[in-house]
């Protein structure tokens, strides 16, 4: 059983890694393409869920509805036009974003060791709900009691995810920094140094923003 959930386990992170591999790259190579795909499917979305709303939802209401989504339609096609001639700058960000990260292959052990750690953390949560669900139910607490035990367990849940994440976040920008100036004015910035000052020195703030 937890061999099997082992194998399972390291062929979903290789699964991960090697298509966190081939999106960093498409992002790299065809990063305004794959911008303006995106708006066109959006408005494509928008157009087909109007249509099935005013054909397929009984009632005068539905023509509404199928006419505020073809407004959101014409609303993200305004924007595209908008903002198309800042999609090449958009992209070309993008694509240096992405080659810091690739830059780096420690930036992928990182992400994945705090997945890990955060998967941890979510199976450990679930032991702590089950054991404060009987340890309530034989205080025989009342509902309210056991409503505001389970929400605080969850804000202390999320809040950690959310420390797990950005702990990532400020780790990849201080490789960053140490990519974009080498120069060592900032000191030595490389993944390593990066994620011990995300765990140490900049951790309050972390913690604080999550």
């Amino acid at each position: 059983g937890c061999i099997n959930i082992a194998k399972i386990f390291g062929l979903c992170a290789g699964f991960a890694l090697v298509v966190s591999f081939v999106w960093v790259t498409i992002l790299i190579l065809f990063g305004a393409l794959l911008v303006a795909l995106l708006f066109g499917a959006a408005i494509c979305l928008f157009v087909v869920m109007g249509y099935m709303a005013g054909s397929f939802i009984p009632g005068a209401e539905s023509t509404y509805i199928g006419f505020f989504f073809l407004i959101l339609a014409g609303l993200t096609m305004l924007y595209y036009l908008w903002v198309k001639n800042r999609i090449h700058f958009a992209a070309t960000c993008l694509a240096v974003a992405c080659k810091i990260v690739m830059h780096d292959p420690l930036l992928f052990v990182v992400a994945l060791g705090l997945l890990v750690v955060t998967a941890a953390y979510a199976m450990l949560f679930v032991v702590a709900e089950v054991g404060i669900y009987f340890h309530l139910e034989s205080l025989n607490a009342s509902d309210q009691t056991e409503t505001l035990a389970y929400f605080i367990l969850l804000c202390f849940f999320f809040w950690s995810v959310q420390v797990f994440r950005n702990i990532n976040v400020v780790t990849v920008s201080g490789a960053a920094a140490g990519w974009l100036f080498p120069s060592g004015a900032l000191g030595e910035t490389g993944t390593c140094t990066a994620f011990c000052r995300a765990v140490t020195y900049d951790l309050g703030a972390i913690c604080f923003g999550s």
